[in-house]
């Protein structure tokens, strides 16, 4: 069986769940809206939505894919509490998880919240937001065309998210980083990155050494959270 170490925000009636297993070689955060889950079922909210989920898997699922089992298990169970409560109702829940080996970082993600790879400082990785704005443009392009600021339905709406099928039934995103060395991760909520270039919020999330999203000062918007790894030599 996995352990698992957590923390549960919820912040204007969004729940953001962020769960660590195996001394942060996995990670895994989920946001929903708290109206959407009681709408489909009064007595789920986010922590029961990620134990259904852990139900659904097996204990010897290899870390590597642990990402998109996790999104799959979650999917299943939003579409499951829906079909089994109130038809036509919807909710979705925005998505990343990471796991992490020596040489690897396996990322999956779906919706607004954002993963980073940072090493010696710099950043090497961010995932995509899935929104109108990303589906429509090129990410080269996108500062260019449209502003955060300017429409901001663009950016907040979720193209691809878990359990619903509103703009199609798209599947999670899967990627993988190949690093070398100590590197760190960053994971944070749209609340957080409110869409801006990541030269633009991360600065100031690095210093503050965060550990545990729980006891983040800077979470009163949204959740970040931190993971450190250092691999001794072989």
């Amino acid at each position: 069986m996995y352990s698992f170490s957590s923390a549960i925000i919820s912040l204007g009636g969004v729940s953001s769940l962020f769960h660590s297993v195996h001394d942060n070689a996995f990670c895994i955060a989920i946001e929903t809206n708290d109206y959407d889950l009681r709408a489909i079922n009064a007595q789920i909210g986010i922590h029961e939505v990620f134990a259904r989920a852990c139900r659904l898997l097996t204990a010897t699922i290899a870390i590597d894919e642990m990402p998109i089992a996790f999104a799959t298990a979650i999917d299943s169970v939003l579409r499951e509490s829906r079909r089994s409560e109130i038809k036509g109702e919807s909710t979705e829940a925005n998505f990343a998880a990471a796991a992490f080996t020596r040489d690897s970082i396996f990322v999956c993600t779906a919706g607004l919240c954002r993963v980073h790879l940072i090493q010696n400082g710099e950043l090497l990785g961010v995932t995509r937001d899935h929104n109108f704005v990303s589906d429509l443009f090129a990410p080269d392009d996108i500062k260019r065309a449209v502003r955060p600021e300017s429409d901001p339905v663009a950016f907040n709406v979720p193209t691809r998210t878990l359990g619903s099928d509103l703009y199609g039934n798209k599947p999670p995103e899967v990627l993988k980083w190949d690093v070398e060395g100590d590197y760190s991760v960053l994971i944070c909520s749209s609340s957080i990155h409110r869409f801006r270039e990541p030269r633009e919020y991360l600065s100031p999330l690095l210093t503050s050494d965060l550990s545990r999203v729980s006891e983040a000062e800077n979470c009163q918007e949204g959740f970040v959270a931190v993971i450190g790894k250092r691999f001794p030599n072989p």
